[in-house]
Formats: C-alpha cells, sequence, structure tokens
C-alpha cells in the first residue's frame, strides 16, 4: 500500500474531545492509527506509512534522504534546526523525498504550516471549508469521517474541458485543493496562506550552470543512480516499466547494479508502432535483469470504468486505465513491493522542440555559444542554418510566456477562465524562453499521477522527477541538452557506458496511437451513449451537433481528434460516480 495519512485540524476533532474516540475508531476500520496528537493537529497514518518527529515539534510524513542518498530513520539525523522556518529551509537543501512536513509555529497566532515536497511523490489534499479542516493522502477518509460531502466542481470542470492538462491547485471536488510540490500552506485562525519552499528558478541561474558537458554528464549519472539506490534499498523488489527508450532504460540500467531483486516489463500489442521488444530485450539482456511482455489488447479496453473513491481529479483515460491495471496485477502476481517508471523523463531531460535552447545561448552566453547553438539546433531538425537562426531570433524577440493552450473541440462557446497560475511560474516572463519552456514542462508531468490510479495503493516510483534529479538537470543549460544535434545528450553521454548501443543512440519513439485507434473503435457506441446522454451534454457544456457527427458510425475518424473524445469521456465518466 502506498503511503496513507490524514491529519484533522482545528475543530475538526483537536478541539472537541468527545469526538476523539469516535474518530479513532473509524479511521482504524481503515487501516489507520492515531500516531500525533499536537495542540492544532491530530495525525492518523497507516502502520506502512514511515514517520519522524522533527526538532521543532512537528512531524514528518514519508520517506527522506540525506543528499548522499542514505535514509533518515532517526530524528537526530534530521537538521536541527528549531525554528519552524528555519528547519524547513534545511530540510529541502539538505535533504530529499517523498514527504509531508506538518508544523506547529508557537507566538500569539499560533498556526499549523505543512509542506510537500517538490517532487510530487506523496498525495497531499485539504479542505477549505474553516470547520471542517484537514490534511489528507486520501480524500475518502475524510469522507468516511463525515468530514467531507463528494461534490462537483462544476467551475473547474468547465476548465478542465478546456485546459485539460493545466495543472493548478484546484481539485474537481468542491473544497478541497491540492497543496502543489515545493509549497507550504500556512493555517492559522485567520487567512490562509501559502508560500515557496523550494523554485525551479533558482537552478537555472547562472551561478548553478555546469561549467562544462562532461562534468555536467558526470554529475547527473552520479545524481540519478544515488536517487535509484536509495529507493531500490526502500522497496527491494521492483517491477520495472521498461519502454526500450532511453529514459526507463537509465532506471534499468541503475537498478541492475543493485542488490534488490527487480524484473523488467514491456508492453506488447499486435498493432503496428508500440512493439518495443527488441529496445526493451537489449537493455534487460545487457542489465542482466529478466523481462516480461504484457499484451494490450483493444478488446480488454473500457471508457467508463469503475473510479477509485480516492481519484479527486478525470484524468485517466482509456489506455491509461488499461496498462495501469496491467501493471498493477503484474506487480502483485510477481510478488514485488513497487513500480519504477522513467516518467517525466522527456521533460526533465530537457528534451525541447523549439529554438528555446539556441535563444537562451545568445542570452547568457553571447554570440558565439549562440551560433554554436543554432548549428545544433539546424542538425536536431534537420533544417538549414537560415530556418534555425530564424527561429531563435523569433524566440529571442518573443519574451513574455503565452497564455495556456485552450482545447475548445466538441464545447459549446462559452465563459471560462484560465486555470489559476502555478505557483512556479512566478516570475516566469523575466526567465529565458528554453528555462521557462523547461519549467513549463516540469509542471506538466504533476499530471503524471492524477491519471494513474494505482498510485494511491502502491509505490509507484518516478526516480527521474525527484528532487535531486530536477535539480542537476535544471542547472544544465538547456543549449547543452542539444549538443552535436542529439536531443537530451547529456543523459545519452551520462549513460553510454551503461547501454547498449541501439538503446543509447536511439532517436525513433514507439507509441500507441494505433492502438488508441482501435480501443475508440472497440468502444464507439459506448462512447456515444456515455457523452451524448451524460452529465457534460445535459449542462450544455458540449457541442452535441459536433460530437454526433464525429461518432456516426459512417464517417471516419479523421486525424487524432478521437484522443480528445478519450478526455472527454474520462471526465464524463468521473462525474458519474461521485453521485
Amino acid at each position: 500500500m502506498a503511503y496513507r495519512y490524514i491529519a484533522l485540524l482545528g475543530a475538526a476533532c483537536v478541539d472537541d474531545p468527545t469526538r476523539r474516540p469516535l474518530a479513532a475508531a473509524a479511521l482504524r476500520d481503515h487501516g489507520l492509527e492515531e500516531h500525533r496528537h499536537g495542540n492544532h493537529f491530530r495525525l492518523f497514518a497507516a502502520e506502512n506509512t514511515p514517520l519522524l518527529d522533527t526538532p521543532c515539534g512537528g512531524v514528518l510524513v514519508g520517506c527522506v534522504f540525506h543528499r548522499d542518498g542514505r535514509r533518515i530513520d532517526d530524528s537526530s539525523q534530521l537538521p536541527q534546526e528549531g525554528d519552524p522556518q528555519a528547519f524547513r529551509t534545511a530540510l529541502t537543501h539538505r535533504c530529499w523525498g517523498d514527504y509531508v512536513l506538518l508544523q506547529e509555529t508557537r507566538g500569539p497566532s499560533p498556526a499549523t504550516v505543512v509542506s510537500r515536497d517538490p517532487s510530487c511523490g506523496i498525495a497531499c489534499y485539504y479542505a477549505t471549508d474553516s470547520e471542517r479542516r484537514f490534511i489528507t493522502s486520501d480524500v475518502a477518509l475524510a469522507s468516511h469521517l463525515g468530514l467531507f460531502d463528494r461534490a462537483v466542481d462544476w467551475d473547474t470542470v468547465a476548465q478542465l474541458l478546456v485546459y485539460t492538462f493545466v495543472k493548478s491547485s484546484r481539485t474537481a471536488l468542491q473544497g478541497l485543493r491540492e497543496l502543489l510540490p515545493g509549497c507550504s500552506l500556512h493555517l492559522g485562525q485567520g487567512d490562509d496562506s501559502l508560500s515557496h519552499t523550494w523554485s525551479p528558478w533558482d537552478f537555472v541561474s547562472p551561478r548553478h550552470h555546469q561549467p562544462g558537458f562532461e562534468e555536467a554528464a558526470s554529475n547527473l549519472r552520479g545524481v540519478i543512480d544515488t536517487v535509484v539506490r536509495s529507493w531500490s534499498r526502500v522497496d527491494g523488489s521492483i517491477l520495472v516499466e521498461l519502454s526500450g527508450g532511453l529514459d526507463s532504460s537509465i532506471i534499468a540500467a541503475c537498478l541492475g547494479r543493485t542488490s534488490s531483486h527487480v524484473v523488467c516489463a514491456t508492453l506488447v500489442t499486435a498493432l503496428p508502432g508500440a512493439d518495443e521488444r527488441r529496445y526493451a530485450g537489449a537493455i534487460a539482456t545487457h542489465a542482466g535483469l529478466p523481462l516480461r511482455s504484457l499484451a494490450l489488447t483493444a478488446e480488454h479496453s473500457c471508457v467508463d470504468p469503475a473510479v477509485a473513491p480516492w481519484l479527486v481529479m478525470p484524468r485517466a483515460g482509456p489506455l491509461q486505465q488499461l496498462t495501469d491495471e496491467i501493471v498493477r496485477d503484474t506487480t502483485r502476481r510477481e510478488g514485488l513491493r513497487a513500480s519504477y517508471s522513467g516518467g517525466g523523463g522527456d521533460t526533465v531531460f530537457s528534451y525541447l522542440t523549439s529554438a528555446a535552447p539556441a535563444a537562451d545561448a545568445f542570452i547568457k552566453q553571447g554570440p558565439i555559444a549562440g551560433l554554436k547553438a543554432i548549428r545544433d539546433l539546424s542538425e536536431l531538425h534537420h533544417c538549414t542554418l537560415w530556418l534555425a537562426a530564424r527561429l531563435t531570433l523569433k524566440k529571442l524577440r518573443t519574451r513574455h510566456p503565452g497564455p495556456a493552450a485552450a482545447d475548445w473541440s466538441f464545447l459549446k462557446p462559452a465563459t471560462v477562465d484560465p486555470p489559476d497560475a502555478h505557483p512556479w511560474l512566478k516570475g516566469a516572463a523575466e526567465q529565458a524562453p528554453g528555462d521557462r519552456e523547461r519549467v513549463t514542462g516540469l509542471i506538466g508531468t504533476q499530471v503524471l499521477r492524477d491519471g494513474l490510479p494505482r498510485s494511491a495503493v502502491s509505490w509507484l516510483r518516478l526516480p527521474l522527477l525527484s528532487q535531486p534529479v530536477m535539480e542537476a538537470c535544471l542547472a544544465i543549460p538547456s543549449w547543452m541538452w542539444i549538443s552535436g544535434g542529439i536531443n537530451r545528450a547529456v543523459a545519452r553521454a551520462a549513460f553510454a557506458d551503461a547501454l547498449p548501443a541501439s538503446v543509447a543512440q536511439r532517436r525513433s519513439k514507439g507509441d500507441f496511437l494505433q492502438l488508441c485507434a482501435a480501443i475508440y473503435r472497440h468502444n464507439q457506441a459506448r462512447i456515444g451513449e456515455l457523452l451524448l446522454c451524460g452529465e457534460l451534454a445535459a449542462r450544455g457544456l458540449l457541442d452535441v451537433d459536433a460530437l454526433r457527427a464525429f461518432l456516426d458510425p459512417s464517417s471516419s475518424a479523421r486525424g487524432h481528434a478521437f484522443m480528445r473524445i478519450f478526455d472527454l469521456c474520462s471526465i464524463e465518466n468521473w462525474i458519474r460516480h461521485q453521485r
């Protein structure tokens, strides 16, 4: 089981002793025991959820490591700052992991401060109702206690329909928000407030830049290896989701040098484009690890599966649901404790498809570095130097980030406010174009767990999105990642001797587009029932005529529009399960 906890705040049981036994008994039914009773919060956690008391009177929920990878399993190994704010700063700078920190501040206006680590590893939701406050990894626990009544937030749903993959603190449930990674929530007697404990902009500044390509590659290799080794010692037995691409192959290569029991698994479909066994087999053999092939078929797909009660955002499409179930079942069948994925690797390794890296080189290093980056850019995209230069100049002239991408296909025209800006975007307008794109991409990776239901009930590790790896990658200038006209060049160089040449030098990628098309065809009739007679249509949010024309069996689906249909189905299906 994944880490599970709930902290009850203020009137939600702390100040009412008559309700304490009732809450404890109710949560015991869900496998949680009371572990901490402070002046302003009561903390309940599952038996397998690590807890550490802090020197400043708080408690850490989750797993914490020293920078060198040693796990912290005793409070004496934590930073010893007694002031809560000083401790938060020291913890962020000297440690890393998957954790949530709860603290109580002192003084005339006492408050509870909740901080979440930058890696998005352990969920953290909180209620905005001042009378029934809680912090939890699983909102179903609060519902069980009678502290939260599930109701769809239709304003958020309207935003999701238009800005499907934009991450903000809002959830699709009324009165429930998510504490975003690298942020702290201050809950006092007056208004609540948010602050940063970690910002990606601290690491893209020139003072953090790696001095050269070789040094950057060597440092990156060490950081990733440390992170993977650290987690492997915690988990012991691991399933690696191996696609055959660079990112997951790096994870497998690192695990192959550990003492953990590791099994690789690759997804296979009879349709063209997605059979990665050639590359997955090469890396598994190179790392000395067994490989399992997991079959994916459209016939086993579903567009209206059961929705887990802990899902607060409707982001799990039919392909994600199908793969999530297969990987979860394989992990259990093999008797393994955790699954590891290379998710987020493209983003953290600065796989940018624009001219932004060359623009960054001009801004930060001057004309000589800029011209070299233009040459690399032209080789990378197989275009002329003139075109690469023209696109770079255009990037240099566009110094302000544009609005979030909106998608109005199959929707009725309406007035929808864009989502709240992510805290990491504060100050983005003053940053170089490539750095803006990299940080925006990192924010986008925070939706990954929203679409993977198993991450709430089993350990799903995304090592490439850990705090040390993000920091190391951000400190490598964007133009260095395209050196020699090769994408993700630093990561390739870092692990060149640990990967078979066929994987280390691979430029292509497998995809499941053909399988997605087959899933659409297999579920086309049910999709029509779900969307044309559903809640979204009843509320006038969908363009029913456009949908009916697209779904007509006599018309052939053109392009990739069926992927948009999957997004609508995910939202509709989630809404139906909130009744």
